[in-house]
């Protein structure tokens, strides 16, 4: 038959830790309790016996000085003042007590005076013995033998509950602090992937923060890798349209520009052209970031490429209200991908051109640097965000409205290829600079 009860989950057995490290602490508690009260009896029954001792020393120096008689007189008046019973033991082990010695308390006190350490015990009673200065005998004390734990006394009581309770609440404490971060942790494992773990737990210097250390540094490393997934999946698919765009596309688009070719009106034959040279380049890019491929170098003069591409392109820039100013050498010559280049060139000057809709100057410098080609485009917008300067050039990120995230990808991706790289600031004046650079001589090794 089956049974409907519910099975035992982990939820059911919250506090396990905390029970398992509390129990064992509470159990330490009272044996440390135990031995602590033990050993304060221990030490009042031997402080007892030393002031008994000591007093028993006293009256015997009392008794020399006074030379006063050896009698069971005197040993009466001695268990008066001491308050407790006193015998004299003389040398032939003649004994004399005051009323109330019977046969066993003088052989008690007989042994206590021939033994080595003057202290003798039997059954229920102890003698401690003192030795006469002038060798006349012992003075001995009869007393009750007291107990180590003797629970009749309220202050044994009084310390047993304070050093329980003080160590149950220690103990439960300490339970606490090492179970307390455990529960956070556990507590933060359901969202593991969404937040951080808190500094207090990573900032621990003990084991538990090396283990919230540790967590933490899987959490980001399944982070990095769940994002590192999606962005191939995303190339991947981004591959897969751009390949099959690339067929559909390119053919309507090269009959195109032979058609513009073939226009009587040059302006309108111009800008068809360029509109289908965006097309595919368009597309081109696409391939590239999805499936890059070495690039092709042969050497170009790039500042004539780019005053090219600029003159070509001012029009469109000019509608915009933006005008591109161009600061180059004279000439530039690398060896390079040409078509590569212009389109990284082209990415930042639209980018640029699309951080100010207002119009302005759009700055376009290009420089060698040893054997370096180094191009930036310096805008007057608002500038990148703190989120858009930690994600630059990452695939997919865009913060403008209907942008793909793929324009500063593609940037980097051409400048590494190239053997170069690329950054990105805000200026202190306003506005943005991206730049990126590229070996301008083949180094025998294409960086793919």
């Amino acid at each position: 038959m089956e049974s409907n009860s519910p099975s035992r989950t982990p939820e059911n057995s919250s506090g396990g830790l905390f029970r398992s490290l509390l129990l064992p602490l509470l159990a330490l508690v009272l044996v440390v309790g135990a031995l602590g009260t033990f050993w304060a009896g221990w030490v009042q029954v031997t402080e007892e016996r030393i002031r008994l001792r000591e007093t028993l020393e006293g009256n015997s120096r009392l008794l020399e000085r006074m030379n006063l008689p050896m009698s069971g007189r005197m040993a009466e008046n001695l268990s008066t003042a001491m308050g407790h019973p006193v015998a004299i033991v003389f040398p032939d082990n003649e004994v004399e007590g005051g009323d109330g010695w019977d046969t066993a308390d003088m052989q008690l006190a007989s042994q206590a005076a021939n033994s080595d350490n003057a202290y003798a015990k039997e059954g229920g009673k102890e003698a401690i013995a003192v030795e006469l200065t002038n060798k006349r005998g012992h003075l001995v004390v009869l007393r009750e033998k007291r107990q180590l734990l003797d629970f009749r006394e309220a202050r044994l009581w009084a310390l047993l509950m304070i050093i329980l309770t003080l160590g149950a609440v220690a103990a439960y404490l300490l339970a606490r602090r090492l179970v307390r971060p455990l529960e956070e942790l556990a507590e933060k494992a359901p969202d593991f992937g969404e937040a951080a773990l808190p500094e207090h737990l990573t900032r621990r210097s003990d084991e538990l923060g090396q283990l919230a250390r540790a967590l933490d540094s899987a959490r980001e490393r399944i982070l990095t890798e769940q994002s590192m997934r999606k962005q191939s999946e995303r190339l991947a698919m981004l591959g897969q349209i751009a390949t099959g765009l690339a067929h559909e596309i390119k053919n309507p688009a090269a009959a195109i520009l032979m058609q513009a070719d073939a226009m009587d009106n040059k302006t309108v034959a111009k800008m068809v052209r360029e509109e289908a040279e965006d097309i595919i380049t368009l597309v081109n890019q696409w391939l590239f970031i999805a499936k890059p491929s070495p690039p092709r170098k042969v050497a170009h003069d790039l500042a004539a490429s780019v005053r090219k591409f600029i003159e070509r392109r001012s029009e469109v820039y000019a509608y915009h209200g933006i005008e591109v100013v161009l600061e180059a050498p004279e000439a530039l010559v690398a060896e390079c991908d040409e078509k590569r280049v212009l389109q990284a060139i082209r990415n930042l000057v639209d980018n640029g051109v699309a951080a100010m809709p207002e119009g302005g100057k759009l700055l376009v410098s290009m420089k060698q640097e040893g054997e370096q080609a180094s191009f930036a485009v310096h805008d007057r917008g608002k500038g990148f965000s703190a989120r858009a300067l930690e994600n630059f050039a990452e695939p997919f990120f865009s913060e403008k409205e209907g942008g793909m995230g793929l324009g500063l990808a593609l940037v980097k991706g051409v400048a590494e290829a190239h053997g170069g790289g690329a950054e990105v600031f805000n200026q202190k004046d306003g506005g943005a600079v991206v730049r990126f650079w590229i070996s301008r001589k083949e180094s025998g090794e294409e960086t793919p």
